[in-house]
């Protein structure tokens, strides 16, 4: 594989397409277990770049820019600042509302256009989804002016939070008196909330794709909550996130994830670790001991022990290592460019460790026993487990990232069969990308 050659299974076309299934399977099997999805590389510059100078560096831009803080190569005088932070979240759901963030571009399956999202939902007569049919006012399947009106309301809404100036906070003030920057104004902050809902009560593949189920209660905490609730609270959040998905790791399902996600990074050229994750490459695929130790040590363990050791220590010495320890967690998944390419979710989350768990310690009077008064804390973690304890009961009626069921699924082994036809009804869907020249070539299975 060269910086623009991508890697391809060594077959002929025409011979390949001929083979049985399970042969066709067992090719590309293997070529992915050495290769990954074998894009050049040029395309994970392309991530990187994006990574770094639009969503991060632009991030830290706005948020410096927008709060009358110092320019953003003094990080000193802005990592630890609450409207920093706040900007982030908004930043984050503004780009994952538009889709050039999260699943983009041509590792996700997108390449003309690189961009799905605002092309789609923005666009009247494209498919649209509702979550609930006993929800009055959201029949049809098809997004009319009134939903696109909605959802370009929704993008302002959320912008006008993002780049206003920060308003003083008497809470903010009593515990930070030398703060300058504020807070994000919370009456900017009602009306993306209650679009949000709106536009997910309509369409829930908006909600889902801005990632609503974390970033609207974040909204609503920064909204309500004074000061020193709102950093509690969005610990508590963020640790639910974290248990939720380690949760969602249990059984032997995971380790099945872990080989293909491994074999995808390009930041492991060395094919022999690659197989070994691998129980005995080539002839048997299944996960190894490594990955099991991979899936279930590195990824199940460390995501539910470690998130807890960070809401709960009251020592340094234990809070730091456990902080360093999750932002390797979250890097090391960016570097394995995952299919969906989450990676601006995980530096935001990256970045929310150091912020909420060092920038505001727990024997600083951060601690889960400091919300006032004490059963609020009760009453935060039962509004944000209620979603995902109702989702794993009943998953038809509750989407899998509101159940915190991210990792529950048969994702790494799916295959997808089109029925003779289906590629007629394809090319009846108002979409944001061409129509394919020619039909998909049908295979008997």
């Amino acid at each position: 594989m060269g910086f623009t050659k991508p890697d391809f299974p060594d077959v002929d076309p025409d011979e390949f397409l001929a083979k049985p299934l399970m042969e066709r399977m067992r090719i590309l099997a293997l070529n992915w277990a050495e290769n990954g999805f074998g894009s050049p590389r040029m395309i994970h510059v392309i991530y990187i770049a994006k990574l770094v100078f639009f969503y991060a560096l632009g991030a830290i831009v706005v948020a410096t820019l927008t709060s009358g803080l110092p320019a953003f190569w003094h990080v000193s005088a802005w990592w630890n600042q609450p409207i920093v932070y706040q900007k982030a979240i908004l930043w984050t759901v503004l780009l994952e509302a538009m889709n050039v963030a999260g699943s983009w571009g041509p590792l996700a399956g997108k390449v003309k256009p690189m961009t799905g999202g605002i092309l789609f939902w923005a666009r009247p007569g494209t498919i649209r989804l509702r979550p609930w049919k006993w929800v009055p006012f959201t029949g049809g399947d098809r997004r009319t002016r009134f939903d696109v009106a909605l959802y370009v309301t929704l993008l302002i809404s959320v912008a006008v939070a993002l780049f206003s100036p920060g308003v003083h906070s008497d809470s903010l003030s009593a515990v930070l008196p030398h703060n300058t920057s504020g807070l994000v104004n919370p009456a900017l902050l009602v009306a993306p909330i209650v679009l949000l809902v709106a536009m997910g009560l309509r369409d829930k593949t908006i909600f889902l794709g801005a990632r609503g189920e974390q970033f609207l209660p974040a909204l609503v905490i920064f909204a309500v909550f004074p000061f020193v609730g709102m950093i509690i609270a969005l610990k508590l959040l963020i640790v639910v996130v974290w248990v939720g998905a380690g949760v969602s790791k249990f059984g032997k399902h995971f380790s099945n994830v872990v080989p293909p996600m491994v074999s995808n990074s390009p930041s492991l050229p060395f094919k022999f670790l690659k197989r070994a994750h691998y129980r005995g490459f080539p002839n048997d695929l299944r996960p190894s001991r490594v990955a099991d130790v991979m899936a279930h040590v590195a990824g199940t363990t460390v995501e539910i022990i470690a998130p807890l050791v960070l809401l709960f220590s009251p020592w340094p010495w234990l809070t730091v290592p456990a902080a360093v320890l999750m932002v390797v967690f979250h890097l090391f998944i960016v570097s394995t460019f995952p299919i969906a390419v989450p990676l601006e979710w995980n530096v935001l989350f990256a970045y929310a460790t150091v912020f909420l768990f060092l920038g505001f310690p727990t024997w600083h009077g951060y601690a889960v026993t400091d919300m006032s008064p004490p059963w609020l804390a009760v009453v935060v973690v039962a509004a944000l487990v209620f979603f995902p304890i109702l989702g794993n009961f009943r998953p038809d009626k509750v989407s899998f990232l509101p159940s915190m069921r991210q990792y529950a699924g048969n994702w790494a082994s799916a295959v997808w069969a089109f029925t003779p036809g289906a590629e007629a009804k394809l090319n009846k869907v108002t979409r944001s990308a061409k129509k394919p020249g020619r039909p998909v070539r049908r295979v008997r299975l």
